[in-house]
This record gives structure tokens, C-alpha cells and sequence, in this order.
């Protein structure tokens, strides 16, 4: 059974109680209880597969990370390799060099290096603005009673699996 099909038959169950007048005793207790025990079960069994997920996905995050430091590594190695090649070159007076695997050459560039940003002129500049919400002070705000347009705080009940 799935878990809203259960969820609808507990409900029901529960909004449809038989109780014997005379007694006060619970006439569908069994069948409440099994509906109690089918949800305890379907629920357990989404949470182990949440904290599965949510395990896997550490692992993911994990293995991104140590892949990420791993590409910075090699990029290093590589800058610090092409650094040392091209200083040998120029110390050797070689501005080409072939084989039937590589050819290396030098080529011009241009780059522009900014020693005092302050000293260059604001025409010179481009500007960059960005905007975002900053939530912590609109809660507080409406927390103290001030209206603040576009915005409300919305309560909410977290699941919490362990």
C-alpha cells in the first residue's frame, strides 16, 4: 500500500471511531491499530531511504570536493611545468621548438596590470551593482511589527531523521 493510500485509511479510521455507548469501549481498535502499525512501517521505511539519500549525497558532495582539489592540483602542476618550460626556453635563446609529438612557440600578448586601483580615474571604471533581499533583517522587522512589502514569514515544521 503506499504511503497516502495508508495516510487516507488511518485518517478515515480515526474520523470514523466506533464507540460502544454502554461501555466506552473502542470497537474498531484492531483495525486501528493495524493501520497504526502499516503507517509505522511505511514511515519508517521513507525515512531509512531519506537518510540513504541524504548519505549518498554526502558522498557525492565528498568525492566533488576531492575531485575539485585534485583539478586545482593538476592545473598547479601544469602552470608551474609551463613556467619552467618557457623560462628554459628563453634561457637557451629557443623561441621554437618541434618534434613530431609537440611544437612550442612563443606569441605576443598584451595585459593590462592594474598596480593602484585607487589612482585610476572613475571614468575609467565599470560600475557593478547587485542587490538581494537581506533576510535576517526582514524577519527581525516583522518580527518587531513593521510592515515590509513583498515579504512574510512563513512558519514551517521540519522533519528531523536520525
Amino acid at each position: 500500500m503506499l504511503l497516502y493510500e495508508i495516510t487516507e485509511r488511518y485518517r478515515d479510521l480515526l474520523s470514523n471511531l466506533e464507540i460502544d455507548e454502554e461501555t466506552g469501549e473502542l470497537l474498531n481498535a484492531e483495525e486501528l491499530e493495524i493501520a497504526e502499525a502499516e503507517f509505522a512501517e511505511k514511515a519508517e521505511s521513507y525515512a531509512l531511504h531519506i537518510k540513504n539519500l541524504r548519505a549518498e549525497a554526502e558522498a557525492i558532495k565528498a568525492e566533488a570536493q576531492a575531485l575539485t582539489e585534485r583539478r586545482k592540483s593538476i592545473e598547479q602542476k601544469t602552470e608551474l611545468l609551463g613556467d619552467r618550460l618557457q623560462a628554459a626556453m628563453l634561457a637557451t635563446g629557443k623561441t621554437k621548438f618541434e618534434t613530431a609529438k609537440v611544437a612550442l612557440s612563443f606569441r605576443k600578448s598584451e595585459t593590462v596590470n592594474i598596480t593602484d586601483e585607487d589612482m585610476i580615474p572613475v571614468n575609467l571604471m565599470r560600475e557593478k551593482v547587485t542587490y538581494e533581499p537581506d533576510k535576517a533583517e526582514i524577519k527581525k522587522r516583522i518580527k518587531s511589527g513593521e510592515d515590509v512589502p513583498g515579504a512574510s514569514i512563513e512558519e514551517k515544521q521540519n522533519l528531523q531523521i536520525k
